[in-house]
């Protein structure tokens, strides 16, 4: 906690100031809680000994106070503001009328302890102060803020006492025709100091010493830096009282004639602040209602803040937009199928880890709205609002125009609404465009509370503790009427989104299809356009053309440019139709607003829920139970939810506006709450089964709260999601951050995901599809399972206030509810989005939705566990785990219903895993080919642990995702999707189909010949051969490859004497095997990068790259200037053109140096010569250089090794050195070509426009797939190069990733295909 008083009559005064404080280590001393207090006559602006005190102090509560004395006053050190007795400071703002003639009555009253406490009988202030000790029980003790304020009532005027732990500040005056003192307040999470230069804050707010104290010294006072509050996630950490503004207006809050302020320190160091009336005599009708909230609030920091328990097994890491890291600690906890009431937290079945990672936003993510399912905003205190595809996982725009960090927005009626600072936006949710501005009045403080209602009413709450309504235009004619004049032309206009719900089947069909949404739109620049919003750790979309932006999609699942408009200025206004009295208003900030019915109900900082009339906002009832804020409410049917900081939630029955039932489980505070709707599953009756004593009644049109479930979240690092039918918590989503629970700010849910917002910036999906379905089920009586007894539901708990009459306390822990069984693995832990289980039932899918829908949500999770599993073929050390990966794939093809059969010809290599399913002579046959070994993923620049997927903005990064074991694995699952599709055996296919998946791949290929060769009437009748190992030329549009390159990998190496020399000693007497090594490599290729080597370019067939061309030349899909930089170099070597860097890459032969090694080829030759400072002293005995040589069509590997041999010796004997040289060859791979005319390969076309709607690219690929050639040979078809990649997916890289909708739209072509390959 932070307090700060201010008071001051200007910046210069030469007449005393002072400060006070609480020593920050206050709790380790309980026998001396007396503050700290520095007065001074001199002028505060000049004294240097405040300089040095500012470099110093760390303190909870300071005490700031310039005094400028009245006529006649005599100035000193004892006049000096603050004053201080015992563990008390206190200052008065102004000046007692006629203090003179009543002061020696006030002294007569004092009690002889509190007299003794005057420290000047001058002041007006020190006496006042004594006065208002005289009314303490105990002058020493502490003493609640409910005592304090009583004793302020006494003293009244302008006055601020504290005691270290609350404090309390008056505005008061006695006559009704004057006007008291100024005082205001504000109240934040920091109070930081501004950037010099406009730059990014940094994460402490306090310079240096050393800088401090010049600056205090050689400063003048309106050259001091400028410092601001910065708005916090989960409360106010930070409250400033001063008597004028001292930053920007807008975080200010007018105090009100004769108001109290009072400061409390909460829970886990939050500061409360609440109102209290003041009267000149007897006691305010509202001062009892004052006292009870105190009561209220001062219990909440007796409820222990507890983080949830779990257990620890990994780290990863999760790169943010602004580049830094933030380590996750995943969790894990034995799953139970069955739960009983209180059982522990450990034994309940946890989401472990997010679905998706959504990244963009720079500042906490602390409000969500989802429009139709498919459109997610997000609101931050980076004060953007960004909006997500969730189908894409993307961001498709980012709303600006908010000063101050967003705190709330809503959704209703096709209109966006969000607050923050004093301002209200209406956003258009079709166009994004700001259609009107709310001002509301200038100290009036932040809006910190919004609901909205289908009229256009937005009904707003915030720190000035009234609850407001503003009327909003819903005309759209109305509101665009000021925006006419700078509309774009029509045929730019943004079409209106689909206003159903998402269509029901596989996700990537809805997603293909409302993707189109934002095909040629017009907006303003979107979340990619800044730069500051861009992650530079992962990668970003570097090959599309200059001019394409990055938001939307221009062909369906694909990132697409987006034309700008000009931004039109927004309307300003929105009539004020009515505000609560403030008779009635809250005592504190109002922090949740909830429409229920015909009420407004509005909660916040003083533990009361209250209750206006909707159309009036006349007050109704108050509602208490809670112990300190409320900190969330939510309306379901005729029931209102609400959770604070005590760490329940409670039910109210809004017909009869009583508590029914409390909710435990939750260990800290509830951060909000969200309710979902449950519908009719398929075969379900028109109305809900109804459960016994549910406790719950029916409200509104008939609609019956138990149809429902909503989600909790927490500052424990859960979300909850409970059942609204028997009151139990199906679900339990957690992350763990670096040292604690991370606290999860905000959350929503839909029919497939339920999605949070928390302090990392990061924006994440759940998915919770099997237990929406079954607990609709169960819901309409699908379910047949015993109803829970009052007995199973009803528990009491540590947290929970005492119950009142009629309510029943329900323990949080998951139960099986009334039919929703509790999945006893993994619910709603990661697949695609995350790692949905296999479900309880075995049926292996995410449960609700399509057959498509459900095996996308099991691939995903199946390529999560893949990817786990280290198949690194280079690293002996991981032989087991290649051969766990052999073992999985190959249990997957025998689930299928495959013959199977590993293969391992070579000892200690991995093995070949070969299946077949279906040996019909009559139907062709199809062999799909694919690697499951992966490259090592060594390289620092990873930003998630490479071998555990993470689902970040739409794609699944982690080692192997793109190369190969995502491909393979669409390929398995497009089979397996038509087996369902057939519901029948193997039979059913149209094709006969086999797997070949190596291990070798990317360590040589060695022994994959062999077992094709002892295995081939396993692939006999082939006629085609689908490898998916290659990339996209670009991002956005899919491709085919018909040609790559051969690869000739050979070495070169010079060797001289029979030991290393020592430079010193022999140097210069004989010729250096290095020398000659470096220039034999130099002349294999010259400055313009021509290849030297006599015949080199003998046989290159011309014209190959034509069919590439046709469809290149026509789309923006390969950038000159992406290209570079993706390369990370100045500029090409000899580019004019992207035909001629085309043709370079793709079309010509290469010579490249890879690799220089000093010593022997086998390794013998390594010295320490290499290490410490021996190294600049030895020249070695020999030296390697390795090369790497690619040819095309129509050259012959044996001419071109021959030539290489032949220029080698000729440049080696004009060294005439006396050492010797070698040309080693140590691997070849033909290049490999398919005809683009040919049938199959139309085929194929075909199959990749039916999934994509766009003709795809015919590219070549300058690297090299012997097996390719290898496997055309050995089964006498020809074989045909489908890629999923992008390029940009690094493959063999750091941050390896593949794009969701290409693996799901990979698997969908590869279905096609083979219905496309049985019609031929």
């Amino acid at each position: 906690m932070q307090i700060i008083m201010l008071q001051a009559y200007g910046n210069l005064n030469g007449d005393g100031f002072g400060i006070g404080w609480f020593s920050q280590h206050q709790e380790c001393k309980p026998t001396d809680p007396s503050p700290c207090v520095f007065t001074s006559v001199t002028p505060a602006w000049n004294n240097e000994n405040l300089g040095r005190l500012s470099c110093k102090i760390v303190s909870p509560l300071v005490f700031a106070h310039v005094r400028a004395a009245y006529p006649g006053m005599p100035v000193s050190e004892q006049n000096c503001h603050p004053f201080q007795f015992s563990r008390y400071l206190w200052m008065h703002n102004g000046v007692i009328g006629g203090f003179m003639k009543i002061r020696r009555a006030l002294l007569s009253t004092l009690a002889d302890a509190a007299y003794d406490t005057v420290s000047s009988f001058h002041s007006d202030s020190a006496i006042s102060f004594s006065v208002f000790l005289n009314h303490l029980p105990d002058l020493e003790s502490q003493q609640s803020p409910q005592v304090l304020l009583q004793a302020m009532e006494v003293s009244l005027l302008n006055f601020v006492v504290s005691d270290g732990h609350n404090m309390i500040a008056t505005r008061y005056v006695s006559h009704d025709g004057e006007s008291p003192a100024s005082l205001y307040y504000a109240e934040g999470s920091a109070f930081q100091r501004e950037p010099q230069g406009g730059g990014v804050r940094p994460d402490s707010a306090t310079p240096s010493a050393a800088s401090n104290a010049v600056s205090a010294r050689n400063t003048a006072v309106t050259g001091e830096g400028q410092y601001s509050l910065k708005y916090g996630e989960v409360g106010t950490r930070v409250a400033i009282v001063s008597s004028e503004p001292i930053t920007g207006s807008s975080d200010w809050v007018s105090v009100p004639r004769n108001t109290a302020l009072v400061i409390s320190q909460g829970k886990n160091g939050y500061v409360s602040i609440l109102k209290s009336p003041l009267a000149s005599s007897g006691k305010h009708p509202r001062q009892e209602e004052v006292m009870r909230c105190l009561e209220a609030v001062t219990s909440a920091a007796e409820v222990e803040g507890q983080a949830l328990a779990f257990n620890r097994h990994k780290r990863r890491r999760i790169a943010q937009s602004h580049g830094s890291l933030v380590e996750l600690e995943e969790s894990s906890c034995t799953g139970a199928s069955a739960l009983g009431a209180g059982a522990d937290d450990s034994s309940a079945a946890l989401a472990t880890s997010e679905e998706h990672l959504l990244t963009g936003h720079s500042g906490a993510v602390v409000c969500l709205a989802l429009y139709e399912d498919y459109l997610l905003f997000s609101g931050s205190t980076d004060c953007t609002i960004k909006v997500w595809h969730t189908g894409q996982c993307k961001c498709v725009h980012t709303l600006r125009g908010h000063k101050q960090p967003v705190q709330r927005i809503a959704i209703c009626g096709g209109r966006l609404y969000s607050t923050a600072g004093r301002n209200i936006r209406v956003w258009d949710v079709a166009t994004f465009e700001c259609l009107q501005v709310i001002k509301t009045q200038q100290d009036c403080g932040a809006l910190l509370a919004m609901t909205a209602a289908p009229d256009g009413t937005v009904y707003v709450g915030g720190q000035d503790m009234r609850v407001q309504a503003f009327r909003c235009s819903t005309n759209d004619s109305s509101l665009a009427a000021t925006l006419s004049q700078d509309a774009p032309p029509s045929h730019q206009t943004r079409p209106q989104p689909h206003h159903g719900k998402p269509p029901h089947g596989s996700s990537s069909d809805w997603v293909s299809r409302t993707a189109a949404l934002t095909a040629s739109i017009p907006h303003r620049p979107a979340c990619n356009s800044d730069p500051t919003n861009a992650a530079p750790s992962l990668p970003a979309n570097i090959f599309t053309s200059d001019t394409a932006l990055q938001d939307g999609t221009d062909r369906q699942g694909a990132a697409a440019p987006l034309p700008h408009t000009r931004a039109a200025s927004p309307a300003e206004g929105g009539a004020l139709i009515g505000s609560s009295a403030m008779a009635d208003s809250h005592c504190g900030v109002v922090v949740a607003l909830a429409l229920c019915g015909g009420y407004v109900c509005s909660a916040g900082g003083d533990a009361m829920i209250k209750v206006w009339k909707a159309d009036s906002l006349e007050f109704v009832r108050v509602l208490r139970g809670h112990r300190g804020s409320v900190l969330s409410l939510c309306s379901l049917g005729g029931l209102l939810l609400s959770g604070g900081r005590d760490n329940i939630i409670r039910v109210w029955d809004m017909d009869a506006l009583v508590c029914r039932r409390t909710l435990a489980g939750h260990r800290d505070d509830v951060m909000c709450i969200a309710g979902l709707g449950l519908e009719p599953p398929p075969g379900a009756s028109a109305d809900p089964s109804q459960p016994r004593d549910t406790g719950c009644s029916q409200f509104g049109e008939g609609t019956l709260s138990s149809a429902a479930l909503f989600a909790s979240s927490s500052a424990d690092g859960s979300v909850r999601v409970w059942s609204a039918r028997c009151w139990s918590c199906l679900a339990l989503l957690t992350c763990q951050g670096p040292d604690h629970p991370l606290p999860f700010l905000t959350t929503l849910m839909s029919t497939k995901f339920a999605v949070t917002g928390s302090s990392d910036k990061l924006v994440r999906l759940w998915s919770i599809e099997q237990v929406y379905k079954q607990a609709a089920e169960a819901t309409w009586g699908l379910r047949d399972t015993p109803h829970l007894t009052p007995a199973d539901s009803a528990q009491s708990s540590h947290t929970a206030a005492v119950a009142e009459d009629g309510q029943e306390v329900s323990q949080g822990t998951p139960l099986p509810c009334q039919g929703v069984a509790v999945p006893s693995k993994r619910l709603c832990t990661n697949s695609t989005d995350g790692r949905t289980s296999a479900t309880a039932g075995g049926n292996g899918g995410g449960g609700g939705g399509s057959l498509s829908a459900r095996l996308e949500k099991e691939l995903e999770r199946t390529l999560r566990e893949f990817v786990r599993m280290k198949t690194v073929s280079s690293d002996p050390s991981l032989r087991e785990d290649c051969f766990r990966g052999a073992k999985y794939l190959a249990h997957l093809l025998e689930s299928l219903g495959a013959e199977i059969k590993i293969s391992r010809p070579v000892e200690d290599k991995n093995p070949v895993v070969i299946a077949r399913l279906g040996r019909d002579k009559k139907k062709r046959t199809v062999t799909f080919y694919g690697h499951y070994d992966v490259q090592p993923a060594m390289e620092r620049e990873w930003t998630t642990d490479p071998f555990e997927m993470n689902a970040i903005d739409g794609y699944f990064y982690g080692r192997g995702t793109s190369d190969n074991k995502g491909p393979i694995l669409a390929f398995i699952y497009a089979v397996k999707e038509m087996l369902e599709e057939g519901q029948g055996p193997h039979g059913s296919l149209p094709v006969n189909v086999a797997f070949v998946f190596e291990g070798e791949e990317e360590n040589g290929s060695v022994g994959f010949k062999d077992a094709l060769l002892g295995n081939q009437h396993w692939l006999e009748g082939t006629q085609l051969v689908v490898i998916s190992n290659t990339q996209w030329v670009g991002e956005t549009m899919p491709c085919l490859t018909y040609g790559m390159r051969g690869m000739i990998a050979l070495s070169i190496e010079v060797k001289g004497p029979e030991r290393d020399i020592h430079s010193g000693n022999d140097g210069g007497v004989f010729n250096e095997p290095l020398s000659d090594l470096t220039k034999l490599l130099a002349s294999l290729v010259d400055s313009r990068n021509n290849i030297m080597v006599p015949g080199f370019y003998l046989g290159v067939r011309p014209n190959t790259l034509g069919a590439a061309l046709q469809r290149l030349d026509k789309c923006h899909e390969f950038s000159l200037e992406g290209y570079r930089e993706a390369l990370g170099i100045p500029k090409l070597a000899s580019a004019a053109n992207m035909r001629e860097v085309l043709k370079a890459r793709w079309c010509e032969p290469t010579l490249s140096v890879v690799d220089v090694r000093i010593g022997d080829e086998d390794g013998s030759g390594d010295s320490a010569y290499r290490f410490g400072p021996t190294r600049f002293s030895v020249i070695p005995r020999s030296a390697v250089g390795n090369v790497s040589i690619r040819f095309v069509p129509d050259q012959n590997a044996d001419v071109l090794i021959a030539a290489l041999r032949a220029h080698i010796e000729h440049e080696f004997n004009k060294l005439r050195s006396s050492n010797t040289v070698s040309v080693r060859v140590k691997s070849v791979g033909d290049w490999w070509e398919a005809d683009p005319e040919s049938k199959l390969f139309r085929l194929a076309e075909r199959a990749l426009a039916r999934e994509w709607n766009v003709q795809p690219l015919f590219v070549r690929e300058g690297g090299t797939m012997p097996v390719a050639s290898t496997l055309e040979k050995m089964l006498a078809a020809p074989a045909l190069l489908v890629p999923f990649g992008q390029a940009s997916d690094n493959c063999h890289l750091a941050n390896e990733r593949l794009q969701r909708i290409n693996l799901i739209k990979g698997k969908n072509v590869i279905k096609h295909l083979l219905n496309e390959v049985a019609t031929v």
